[in-house]
């Protein structure tokens, strides 16, 4: 929580759910089309309270136009005690703010985007550690979603290994299949402070799916890092999509 902006900003942001219906990844190629604007960069002009998506991109690390999307105008943000709520023709939007960037953003559908400052990453390396965290699973059908408590550790050779765990036991629990391996293949991209790659859970381990992170080190001076991510379905469901949030234990 915080005070409205008082001064620029931009921040890395990522979606945590879609419309039912929606293709995410739509095969990032078929017919033409890309996947649907998942992530990317947000900037705040405080001399006129504005804010634009200056970029947008799908899970595939494609760049999507802003203009083709309706998006690339800047909008007026009229913030107050950290708050501030635009209405359009279709829908109202309430923005979350804080002094340094951070910044989350709710839908009339429920939808949620979170943003962060984003951070150049120099190295992998910088994030090795172990983490705990949530694995958020958006389904679009009529079920609802689901959420799994996670523990995972981050190593020197850029993979991410995770289990599932019990809460109160700490055990590792398998019958959900959701534990796995991330093995990241790039740094700031398809922007700066993103890392990509590729993640396979062990109840399918020849299966490969396709994972963007925003990482940030020291995240708001609480001396943890952060990592937030989106993946696509490894159910090879192109309408759905999940969330990985992570804090580091040290």
């Amino acid at each position: 929580s915080g005070s409205c902006p008082t001064e620029d900003f931009t921040a890395n942001w990522i979606i945590t759910s879609i419309d039912s219906g929606s293709n995410f990844k739509n095969n990032c190629v078929s017919d033409g089309q890309e996947g649907l604007d998942s992530l990317g960069t947000f900037a705040y002009t405080h001399s006129t309270t504005t804010g634009t998506l200056t970029n947008m991109f799908d899970i595939c690390g494609n760049s999507l136009d802003p203009t083709d999307e309706g998006e690339a105008q800047a909008f007026n943000i009229p913030c107050s005690d950290g708050k501030a709520t635009i209405t359009d023709e279709d829908e109202s939007i309430d923005m979350y703010l804080s002094q340094i960037g951070g910044m989350l953003v709710k839908f009339q559908d429920n939808k949620i985007i979170i943003a962060l400052p984003p951070e150049n990453i120099t190295s992998i390396d910088d994030f090795i550690g172990d983490y705990i965290g949530l694995v958020m699973v958006d389904d679009s059908g009529d079920d609802g979603s689901e959420t799994f408590t996670v523990k995972g550790t981050m190593s020197s050779d850029s993979t991410f290994s995770f289990d599932e765990i019990n809460v109160e036991t700490n055990e590792v629990v398998t019958s959900n299949n959701v534990n796995g391996d991330v093995t990241f293949a790039a740094i700031n991209n398809p922007s700066n402070g993103f890392i990509n790659g590729t993640f396979t859970l062990d109840a399918a381990s020849t299966d490969s799916n396709l994972i963007t992170c925003t990482a940030k080190q020291n995240v708001f001076s609480s001396g943890k890092n952060f990592i937030f991510c989106i993946g696509e379905s490894p159910q090879d469901d192109e309408d759905t999509m999940f969330n990985v949030l992570l804090i580091s234990k040290d």
